[in-house]
């Protein structure tokens, strides 16, 4: 490794009876003991239960974590390219322009959890998401020359290039990492990996999405990708204020 980094894992395993597993793992690596672990504010499922005492406040443990993944079907979800659901990981095709909905309206605010793995030369992955009526993405490592590029789009009309603009790789073919992303009423972050990429303030009326990008469904979330296959391992929503609602799909 040549930096501080956390890392997950999947592993197929077959036990000695014969039956076949899933494992998933994470860890750690830091320069120094004393360096705070990456990220600095855990995913839900990363959380460590804390020995208190009484005169200590004890946050309450998150609540209706909405799993995203089993809600997405490529028969019935509308969907540009040829996106394929397999033993509970998504596979998105490479393909310019290609996006499945997710049959989800998101709350109010909300913090959104992917794990994802890139099966090509890195290229760009979007997340579709809302603020109040507003549908923007979330664009990473889009690659129109040497370096990746990630921001969120469209800004006052502006896409990939505002001042969101982050400038750097942030994936690497067949390594998962970590995506959140969270949405406040006036604020948008973005992590991968525990580093932040974008960190938003402004008004939601400032964010739109592009004719390029757009889907039917204009309450729904969405994924995209840009001429690279990217596995979708996990996806999950952490409502933080409000609550969502799942979507009806044509059958």
């Amino acid at each position: 490794f040549d930096r501080a980094t956390p890392v997950s894992y999947r592993i197929q395993v077959a036990t000695e009876s014969g039956e076949q597993a899933e494992l998933w793992g994470y860890f750690q690596v830091r320069e120094e003991k004393t360096q705070p672990v990456l990220p600095f504010t855990l995913s839900p499922d990363l959380q460590r239960p804390t020995v208190v005492d009484a005169s200590q406040q004890v946050a309450p443990p998150v609540k209706n974590v909405v799993d995203l993944l089993p809600l997405i079907d490529p028969d019935t979800c509308w969907k540009q390219g040829d996106w394929t659901l397999s033993e509970s990981v998504l596979l998105s095709p490479k393909a310019y322009g290609a996006r499945i909905e997710i049959p989800y309206t998101p709350p109010t605010e909300y913090r959104l959890l992917a794990i994802v793995q890139p099966l090509d030369p890195p290229n760009g992955l979007l997340l579709g998401q809302r603020l109040n009526d507003h549908r923007f993405v979330t664009l990473l490592n889009y690659h129109p020359g040497k370096i990746g590029l990630s921001a969120i789009e469209n800004i006052q009309g502006q896409n990939v290039g505002n001042a969101t603009t982050y400038q750097g790789d942030v994936f690497q073919p067949g390594q998962l990492s970590q995506v959140i992303a969270t949405v406040r009423r006036n604020h948008v972050h973005l992590a991968v990996d525990g580093r932040t990429l974008i960190n938003w303030q402004g008004s939601p009326e400032d964010l739109s999405l592009s004719d390029y990008w757009k889907t039917p469904n204009e309450k729904a979330l969405f994924l995209g990708t840009y001429d690279c296959r990217y596995r979708i391992h996990r996806l999950q929503l952490e409502p933080l204020t409000g609550e969502g609602m799942v979507l009806e799909t044509a059958e």
